[in-house]
This record gives structure tokens, C-alpha cells and sequence, in this order.
């Protein structure tokens, strides 16, 4: 007798295991909607490399997540933030290695927490909730240039969520990127009194 046999799911198990959420309070898992502005989650996206609608964490207390496998995190907002048990900046991408633990407190507001290639099902997060991420692959050039500069920061905070406050920002993250990964140097410059951060480049 022949027996056929066919793929009905092509899902990777180890994947869809690969963050799992160990404690949680006023977690949600969003893209387009939730509360929190387009800034916080485009940001924290882009900083990650993910498209800037991807699905994230909003977060209006904390959360503490397990990762199985190497990947990328962000967090954009008034925020604690902690890798292993080790006090991390908000506003940058950080590496976090397989087996490793993120844990996010909000200080005020609202914050954005985005994974690289994290999926879900949107809605209210709750304690061993899993989710699928995506390993990272080739950032080790750019990790230093993903970030967002205080300046930035704050013309956020003091101006409001303006678009051309985030197309300057998504900018800034793009074309740091692209000099860090030719081998420029960041260096930081004192102009009156403010201190700005110049990407140089050598040229032969």
C-alpha cells in the first residue's frame, strides 16, 4: 500500500521556543497599534534591523524574558534596562547570547522593547507566553553605531513625536550603519559647550 506523505508546516520548533517570558506586568505585544507612539517602536526596531512595523513588546511596568539562542534587543523610552543582570542604556542595540536574560522597567511612560525577527500573536502578554526570534547575523561591523544620539533623544522628549524627528533618527541608525561597516571610527567633538558624535572615515 503507498502511502504519501506531505509537509503541512514548515515552522522551525527550536525557533518558536526561542524567547519565552518569565514575569510580566502591563506587557503587550503590538505593531501598528497600542498605545505608544510611532516613534518608540520604529526606533527600537530599527535599531534591532527589523522593518519598523514589526511586531514589539510595549511595556507600561516590566517584564523579564529567556532567550535560547544569540540575538539582538532594544529598548526606546524611559526605561531600566538589564542583560544578565547587568544595567544596560536604553536607545542602542544589545547583544544578548543564548541563554540570556532581559528584564525592562519602565520609569515613566511607555516603553518599546523589540527583538531581532520576533513573532507572535499580538495581545496582552502573560508569563510563559513563547515567541519565535531571528539569530543575528553579520552586525558584529555596526553593533557600536546602533544607537541614537542624546540629541535625539531629547529633541523627542522636549519637541514631541514629530516625523521629521524620526526620519532624522531612522536616518542617523541607517547611515552610522553603513560607516561602521566600512570601518569608520565614532569619535565625540566638543562644539560650544555640546558634545556630538562624528563617524571618520580614512581615505587612501
Amino acid at each position: 500500500m503507498y502511502t504519501e506523505t506531505k509537509v503541512i508546516s514548515t515552522l522551525d520548533e527550536t525557533a518558536a521556543r526561542s524567547l519565552t517570558v518569565l514575569e510580566a506586568s502591563g506587557v503587550y505585544i503590538v505593531d501598528e497599534g497600542g498605545r505608544a507612539d510611532t516613534f518608540l517602536k520604529a526606533v527600537a526596531n530599527a535599531l534591532v534591523g527589523n522593518s519598523i512595523d514589526n511586531p514589539l513588546f510595549e511595556i507600561e511596568s516590566f517584564v523579564e524574558l529567556h532567550v535560547s539562542m544569540p540575538c539582538l534587543v532594544a529598548v526606546a523610552g524611559h526605561a531600566d534596562v538589564e542583560v544578565n543582570g547587568r544595567r544596560c542604556d536604553a536607545w542602542r542595540a544589545l547583544p544578548v547570547p543564548a541563554g540570556g536574560k532581559v528584564r525592562v522597567s519602565v520609569k515613566k511612560g511607555i516603553a518599546c522593547l523589540a527583538f531581532s525577527g520576533l513573532r507572535g500573536r499580538l495581545g496582552r502578554v502573560e508569563p510563559g507566553a513563547r515567541f519565535a526570534l531571528k539569530p543575528i547575523e553579520g552586525c558584529d561591523g555596526d553593533l557600536a553605531a546602533r544607537y541614537v544620539p542624546l540629541s535625539l533623544v531629547h529633541s523627542y522628549f522636549n519637541d514631541g513625536a514629530r516625523e521629521d524627528i524620526l526620519a532624522k533618527t531612522l536616518r542617523h541608525i541607517r547611515l552610522a550603519c553603513e560607516m561602521a561597516r566600512r570601518g569608520a571610527k565614532l569619535v565625540k567633538v566638543r562644539v560650544r559647550g555640546k558634545i556630538f558624535d562624528l563617524w571618520v572615515e580614512e581615505v587612501e
